[in-house]
């Protein structure tokens, strides 16, 4: 079921969210939110809570604050191995994962082998 479909049915089965009160405050709520209780994505309508803006907004800054700490952005875990720091001063100390690092090295190099086997191609078409 895709995103969409499922918000229709969720709406069809619960009503519309504007039509309930926020479950962390006393506003209107605004959205249907994902608790993600049960993984990653559900179809089980009491998975979601209609929400004020304001707390959906918190609520999704607080998850991906959380995930920063344990993975990257692009989904690797980050641990003590496959992190790796760089700055000289305190205040200027960044956080690499090391994966992505070596697959921005592996597509560097990559576009330089091509881009030399280009030019070396252009060359000899030249001649």
């Amino acid at each position: 079921m895709t995103y969409q479909a499922w918000h229709k049915r969720l709406r069809k089965l619960r009503g519309a969210a504007t039509d309930h009160l926020c479950a962390f405050c006393t506003a209107w709520a605004h959205d249907w939110a994902f608790l993600g209780i049960s993984g990653s994505y559900s179809t089980h309508e009491t998975d979601y809570v209609p929400l004020c803006r304001t707390c959906h907004v918190q609520k999704d800054d607080n998850k991906r604050k959380e995930r920063e700490k344990t993975h990257c952005k692009h989904g690797h875990l980050r641990s003590e191995h496959s992190t790796m720091y760089t700055g000289t001063k305190a205040n200027d100390v960044r956080r690499y994962c090391v994966t992505c690092a070596r697959d921005r090295a592996r597509i560097y190099s990559y576009t330089v082998k091509k881009s030399k086997e280009l030019d070396h191609a252009t060359r000899l078409l030249s001649r």
